[in-house]
């Protein structure tokens, strides 16, 4: 009954699916959480999907009550995620990831809104689980993966597969995630159901779920290339998105950069003074990061004559605009040249600020310093 919370006894049957690669050193985790789920076991069933792993993935898999596949042709989470769709029978699929964490009563809160037929898929939300390192109590405090961040995108809102329910019944309309996304295919199917079922997304935040961050500065910067990726399929498939230029990403991680600067001198005061912790005092440079992963991944994406021969092809580029194209990708190392020089113009204003203090406060700074010219070096 429309608007109605699910109280009955009777639980649809969920299928959970778990894509892994290489995932040994959280799988246990993960497995021992899905094992403990308060949810009747006559409707549920476990697919484990490793997508290649070289690592003990499989034989750390095969020691729970679970049914393991194999995705071998295609290195991608949602080919995974389909190779566990097809097999599957639950009228609910639900989705997790191999470093995530579900609590006891995940399945419960996500199904209380089964019976409202408005709703194609249940979100749940996502937090950080026992962020230790610096990057992670960073992402954490970012609120990097949590749901609002991609419930509130301008276009269409989705949910990430980290925490997300579909009804079996989207699938057998729209289709499944398309298989050579590394990234973004979450939106990719949330935007179809919505665009050809009229299906809303319900976000049910008790549905909890905790997720391991990365914990390099590398990861993260890898991270942020990785979620630029995937926006130019979401262009292919969706031609009205507006994607982002490279001059846009470009001013973004200038603006970024200015931030820094002048957040420096303050922020290593109300260090010294114990007014902030370290994390709060390196977040700008982290910010940086992100911003120069995204903004590297736009460059290489718009040289690649790939992208070139997608352009035309999809979207009606002429032969004469194909060229043009090209002719703009000949300058995009000009961008990176021209940000190398920014970037060095701004280490000497933060060695001056940073020049009196002792090696132990400005050693974080050298380098980060170091970090960003290698990002730009050509």
């Amino acid at each position: 009954m429309k608007g109605s919370t699910f109280t009955t006894t009777s639980y649809p049957t969920v299928s959970v699916i778990v894509p892994a690669y290489n995932a040994e050193s959280t799988l246990k985790l993960c497995l021992d959480a899905i094992a403990s789920l308060d949810y009747p076991s006559e409707h549920l069933e476990v697919f484990l999907v490793d997508n290649g792993s070289t690592d003990a993935t499989v034989q750390i898999a095969s020691q729970y009550n679970v049914t393991i596949l194999h995705e071998l042709e295609v290195q991608s989470s949602y080919a995974a995620r389909n190779k566990g769709i097809l097999a599957s029978k639950g009228e609910l699929l639900a989705f997790t990831d191999s470093d995530c964490i579900v609590t006891t009563g995940w399945l419960k809160q996500l199904v209380r809104f089964w019976a409202d037929s408005r709703f194609g898929c249940f979100a749940g939300e996502i937090e950080a689980y026992q962020p230790e390192s610096l990057v992670e109590i960073f992402s954490d405090r970012e609120g990097i993966l949590q749901q609002r961040g991609t419930l509130e995108c301008p276009y269409l809102p989705y949910p990430q597969t980290a925490n997300a329910a579909y009804r079996r019944s989207v699938f057998d309309k729209v289709g499944l995630f398309v298989p050579e996304m590394t990234s973004g295919g979450d939106a990719d199917l949330a935007w179809r159901m919505q665009k050809e079922l009229g299906l809303k997304i319900k976000l049910v935040q008790e549905a909890l779920v905790y997720h391991k961050h990365r914990t390099s500065i590398e990861g993260l910067y890898t991270q942020f290339k990785k979620y630029e990726y995937g926006k130019v399929f979401w262009k292919k498939h969706h031609p009205d998105y507006e994607m982002a230029s490279v001059e846009q990403r470009q001013k973004e991680l200038h603006n970024r950069v200015e931030q820094h600067i002048c957040e420096l001198k303050n922020k290593l005061v109300s260090l010294m003074r114990n007014e902030v912790d370290f994390v709060d005092f390196t977040s700008s440079f982290l910010r940086v990061l992100m911003s120069a992963g995204t903004f590297k991944a736009r460059v290489e994406l718009e040289k690649s004559l790939d992208l070139a021969a997608l352009l035309q092809q999809e979207f009606g580029k002429s032969a004469g605009e194909t060229i043009e194209l090209k002719k703009k990708y000949q300058t995009e190392e000009e961008i990176i040249r021209q940000q190398a020089i920014i970037i060095s113009e701004q280490q000497k204003r933060i060695e001056s600020l940073l020049g009196s203090a002792s090696w132990r406060i400005t050693w974080p700074f050298r380098y980060a310093i170091d970090c960003i010219k290698k990002l730009f070096s050509v």
